[in-house]
Parts: C-alpha cells; sequence; structure tokens
C-alpha cells in the first residue's frame, strides 16, 4: 500500500516513520524553533523608543489643535471676510488698458512704445 506521501507525488520529502526520518524532522523542529525564538520580540524597550513614542503622541496633539485653530480662522473669514468693504477683503489690482490689435499692428510699424498705463 502506497503512503500519502507517493500518493501525492511527496516523494521529496519522506513520510514513513522510520527512525531516521523522525530524527530529521527533530531536528528540523529544532531548528525553526530557534528561527523564531531569535526572531521574536524580546521586550526590553529602550529610552529611545519610548521617547519616540511620546514625541509621536505629542506631535499629534500639536497637529489637531492647530488644525482646529485654523479651521475655526478659516470659518470667521468665511463668514464675515467675503463682504464688501469687509476687514479682511484684499484690494483689487489696478486695472491696465490692453491695447488694440490695431494699437500693436501701428507701433510696430513707427517702432515705437504702446503707452499702455495712459
Amino acid at each position: 500500500m502506497n503512503t500519502q506521501g507517493e500518493r501525492q507525488n511527496f516523494n521529496w520529502r519522506p513520510n514513513d516513520n522510520s527512525s531516521t526520518t523522525l530524527t530529521r524532522y527533530s531536528l528540523e523542529a529544532e531548528h525553526w524553533t530557534k528561527a523564531f525564538r531569535s526572531a521574536s520580540f524580546k521586550g526590553n524597550g529602550s529610552m529611545r523608543n519610548f521617547f519616540g513614542v511620546i514625541g509621536l503622541i505629542l506631535q499629534l496633539a500639536f497637529n489637531l489643535v492647530w488644525l482646529l485653530i485654523y479651521g475655526i480662522g478659516s470659518l470667521f473669514v468665511w463668514l464675515f471676510g467675503n463682504k464688501r468693504g469687509g476687514k479682511f477683503d484684499m484690494p483689487l489690482p489696478p486695472s491696465t488698458k490692453v491695447p488694440s490689435d490695431d494699437e500693436i499692428t501701428r507701433a510696430y510699424k513707427d517702432a515705437k512704445e504702446i503707452d499702455i498705463y495712459g
């Protein structure tokens, strides 16, 4: 009768219960146990990690306060600053005269400057 490994074509990994196979599996299990133990977290936190976490918490608190203040300020400007003549209005730039196509053509022909401000 075929073993399960032979039925599933796992010929690269023996599935019998011989002493050599069990010894190899035992050695492999010890190897993986050591590997997982050495890769696990030791639990000895340092002061650097502690202050890093404290810094992250303080930075989060500072950013939330700043966001709250900025949001209240933006809401205030949105509510009270859009009216004409309000304290927060930006002055409009002075309007400039745009030369027409005829003025530009004449300026190139006469080779003189166009007075766009007057």
